[in-house]
C-alpha cells in the first residue's frame, strides 16, 4: 500500500468514528424527545380529565359522592362515573407497562400509580377496575411490590 492510500485509510477510520459519535449524541437527543413528549402527553391527558371536572359542576359533584360516599347511582350516573374512571385508568395502564422502562424511575413511577391503588381499593371504582382489564390484581400486586419494598 503506498503512503497516499495508508492517510485515506486512516481519515476514512476517522471520519467512520465520528460518524459512529454523531449517531450516539442523535440517538441520546432521540431518547430524550420521547420522554419529553410522554411527559407532556401524560401531563395533557391527566390536566382534559381534571378539566372535564372543573367544567361541568354535575359531574364534579358526582365525582365527589361517588368517592366519599356509598350512596346508589342511577344507570346514568354510573355510566358518567365509568367514563371518569377509565379517563384515569388508561394512562395509568400505559404507566404501568412503563415500569421497567428508562423512562421513568421507581419514585415517579409509584407516585402516578398511587392514583391506580386508590380506584382499585375503593369500593364503587373496584368491580369497574376489574371489569377494566383482565389483569387489575397483578397491575394492583405489582405496585405493592415495587412501591411498598422502596419505602421500607
Amino acid at each position: 500500500m503506498s503512503r497516499i492510500e495508508s492517510y485515506v485509510a486512516l481519515l476514512v477510520n476517522i471520519a467512520l468514528l465520528f460518524g459512529l459519535g454523531l449517531v450516539f449524541v442523535e440517538l441520546r437527543q432521540n431518547n430524550e424527545a420521547i420522554l419529553i413528549d410522554r411527559e407532556l402527553t401524560l401531563a395533557g391527558l391527566h390536566s382534559q380529565n381534571q378539566m372535564a371536572i372543573a367544567g361541568d359542576a354535575e359531574l364534579a359533584l358526582l365525582v365527589a359522592q361517588a368517592w366519599t360516599t356509598d350512596e346508589e347511582f342511577s344507570l346514568g350516573e354510573e355510566a358518567r362515573l365509568r367514563s371518569y374512571a377509565g379517563a384515569h385508568l388508561e394512562p395509568l395502564i400505559s404507566y404501568y407497562f412503563m415500569r421497567d422502562s428508562d423512562f421513568m424511575n421507581q419514585q415517579d413511577w409509584c407516585s402516578a400509580m398511587r392514583l391506580y391503588t386508590q380506584f382499585y381499593e375503593h369500593d364503587f371504582f373496584h368491580q369497574y377496575v376489574e371489569s377494566y382489564t383482565t389483569y387489575a390484581s397483578q397491575i394492583r400486586d405489582e405496585i405493592d411490590n415495587r412501591c411498598l419494598s422502596s419505602n421500607n
